[in-house]
């Protein structure tokens, strides 16, 4: 039981900073005219910004800087800290 909870545990972080880092590819992307428009831009756009874009609904820009991917980016960051909580108390609990 405990080995398959460790890999759906490393499974599950590795995909959240897979996910963590396009959005910062996106973000970094924004800063340069035109980057969003290449392959690279589409492609990280096509999978990031529908995520994103639930926070663009509420969080306006604030002097032309768009925050949204921000926070989208902090509340991954505590969904892979529940994640490491929870995988931490199952192991003690399994092993």
């Amino acid at each position: 039981m405990f080995q398959v909870a460790h890999w759906l545990y490393l499974g599950l972080t590795g995909v959240l900073y897979i996910y963590m880092l396009m959005i910062a590819v996106e973000a970094l992307l924004s800063w340069f005219p035109g980057a969003q428009d290449s392959f690279v831009g589409r492609w990280v756009g096509k999978l990031v910004d529908p995520y994103v874009d639930l926070f663009r609904r509420f969080i306006p820009p604030i002097f032309g800087l768009d925050l949204a991917p921000v926070v989208g980016f902090f509340l991954l960051v505590l969904v892979r800290e529940l994640i490491d909580v929870l995988y931490m108390n199952l192991a003690i609990h399994l092993v």
